[in-house]
């Protein structure tokens, strides 16, 4: 089969159509994926900042379960002071309470010296020195 010039010029226009389509679509493809690789590269910045602070945070996590465990093992010792002061003043007070007890049953209310009341001052003055 032969081809004309014009033919063969129509064939020419209509690939070199062709190739300016098909470099526009990759030109746009390009575009595209410059944009991926720009959104991908912010996404693997950003995930290894969350994995810093991930890290970052379990690392504050322990060590505020090491306080918290601190702070229990300082608590569990205060109560068993508190515990111990405890018991050591009710065994004192009890002590105390014995003593005042023996102590009152001890006397006898002869060894005890009544004082007159008012009614018995104004009846029976008592005697000064200077009296005869």
């Amino acid at each position: 089969q032969l081809y004309t010039y014009y033919d063969l010029v129509d064939k020419h226009e209509k690939c070199n159509a062709k190739i300016s389509k098909v470099e526009e679509e990759n030109g746009k493809v390009l575009a595209e994926k410059k944009k991926y690789e720009v959104f991908n590269k912010r996404l693997r910045l950003r995930s290894k900042q969350q994995k810093a602070d991930m890290s970052r945070m379990e690392k504050q996590l322990e060590d505020m379960a090491n306080e918290l465990a601190q702070t229990k093992l300082q608590l569990a010792q205060a109560k068993t002071q508190q515990d111990h002061s405890d018991a050591l003043l009710k065994s004192i007070s009890d002590k105390n309470d014995a003593e005042k007890i023996t102590r009152r049953s001890s006397h006898s209310f002869a060894q005890t010296k009544a004082q007159p009341t008012a009614e018995q001052n104004e009846i029976m003055p008592r005697r000064n020195s200077w009296w005869p």
